[in-house]
C-alpha cells in the first residue's frame, strides 16, 4: 500500500517485530518521523498519519512524544484512533521513526489512518525540568 502523496514503497524490513516500510516520497526522500517536539517543547498533542505497524507498536509521520535515549525516559501518553482512546506506555526511535509502544492487548491503527497523539504531560513536564533548563 503507498499512501497518498508518495509513489513506492521501495523497501520494507523487520526490526524486532514492527515491519517498518520505508517510503520514498515524490522527490526520493525516505519518510520518517518529524519530530514537532524539537520545534516546540511545550506542544501536547497533534493529528499524525500511521506510517508502520506492528503487534504493539506504530509509527507516525510526525510526532510529539520524545523516544527513549540519553537517560531520558520516553514519552507516554494516549492515541485517539476513531473515536477510541488507547494509552501509549513508551516511545522508542529506531531507524528513523519513533515507536510508540501501545498498552498490551491493544491492537495498532492500520496504515495511513489518521489518529491524534495526546501526551501525559504533568510526567513529560516534570522530566523536562529535571533534564534540561525549559
Amino acid at each position: 500500500m503507498v499512501l497518498p502523496g508518495y509513489n513506492d514503497i521501495s523497501t520494507g524490513f523487520v526490526t524486532g517485530k514492527l515491519i517498518c516500510v520505508q517510503i520514498v516520497d515524490n522527490l526520493g526522500f525516505y519518510m520518517s518521523t518529524e519530530e514537532l517536539f524539537r520545534k516546540d517543547g511545550y506542544l501536547r498533542e497533534c493529528q499524525a498519519k500511521v506510517i508502520a505497524s506492528s503487534d504493539n507498536a506504530f509509527c507516525v509521520d510526525q510526532t510529539v512524544f520524545y523516544p527513549n535515549g540519553g537517560g531520558q525516559p520516553g514519552d507516554s501518553g494516549y492515541v485517539l484512533v476513531d473515536g477510541v482512546r488507547h494509552a501509549i506506555v513508551d516511545c522508542h526511535f529506531v531507524d528513523g521513526q519513533h515507536r510508540h509502544i501501545l498498552e498490551e492487548g491493544v491492537l495498532p491503527p492500520d496504515i495511513g489512518q489518521e489518529v491524534i497523539l495526546t501526551l501525559d504531560w504533568e510526567r513529560r513536564y516534570r522530566l523536562m525540568r529535571m533534564h534540561s533548563c525549559m
